[in-house]
């Protein structure tokens, strides 16, 4: 099966990868669904790699008229440091590369990278881009504090890397209703959510649909993303809008609560 414009491009989001050798250090149920083993990471890479996929920016997209007729853009949201110590040599074993959402406040923490990890991404032709600076949801602060989440990781990452940035994804798909201005005043040129999809000709920049590969999900799973199953997709699509739809109804806080008590008892 061939990949089209027409068709679009799959855009996978990644958090953090753990190996038995080093620990995620993360807790919360709604943090370890989206932890991979690195060994489940690299049996992903391989099959992207032997099914002749290639990886892109879209920037490189928007630049050019005739697409790629097998590519995927990879995304990690929050600055895991095993993004660099675990995901960046596996793809650089596969010739891929990656775009890396970082959480400014979290920089140079435990468990998180510094800035120096953060720069040798950068420097090993990978691209940087903002995941606000405190990780709230945008949605529910007001304009200047959502500005200011924007901001910051704005002036803070273009200094490690000595580059403008132009990416920023939201952090848990909350998106406030001025982004798009506060966005383009910035200079960002995309914004990455969390509602799955694919990047068309038609997609507007600011609004960026990614899936996510998450605990649990098998190399078919991956299989029927890649090459854009309407079933699965619409599926997938179907039950992020419900979920959206009960943050809504029950307040991300109450929701939240809600289903870390579900993920612990049933494994949701």
């Amino acid at each position: 099966m061939g990949r089209t414009a027409k068709t679009g491009i799959p855009v996978l989001m990644y958090h953090a990868l753990e190996s038995p050798n080093q620990p995620c250090g993360l807790s919360e149920p709604g943090e370890l669904l989206y932890v991979l083993s690195v060994a489940v990471f690299r049996q992903q890479m391989k099959l992207l790699s032997d099914e002749g996929f290639s990886t892109v920016f879209i920037e490189d997209l928007i630049a050019t008229e005739r697409w790629p007729e097998k590519a995927v853009i990879l995304t990690f949201d929050d600055g895991h440091v095993s993004n660099f110590t675990l995901a960046l040599p596996i793809l650089e074993e596969f010739g891929f590369k990656g775009l890396f959402f970082i959480t400014t406040d979290w920089v140079g923490k435990q468990g998180y990278m510094s800035e120096d990890q953060i720069n040798e991404l950068s420097r090993r032709k990978m691209s940087i881009g903002g995941h606000s600076h405190t990780h709230p949801f945008l949605n529910e602060l007001g304009s200047l504090e959502a500005f200011h989440e924007l901001q910051i990781p704005h002036e803070f990452l273009s200094r490690i890397i000595g580059n403008s940035i132009t990416a920023y994804s939201l952090p848990g798909g909350r998106r406030p209703k001025a982004i798009e201005s506060m966005a383009e005043v910035l200079g960002y040129k995309t914004i990455y959510t969390s509602l799955p999809g694919f990047f068309k000709p038609s997609t507007n920049p600011f609004l960026i649909p990614r899936t996510a590969l998450k605990r649990g999900m098998g190399l078919e799973d991956l299989r029927r993303i890649i090459y854009i199953d309407p079933l699965s997709t619409r599926s997938a699509r179907s039950r992020a809008i419900i979920k959206h739809a009960g943050k809504k109804i029950l307040g991300d806080l109450s929701y939240t609560r809600l289903r870390n008590i579900l993920q612990r008892l049933v494994g949701i």
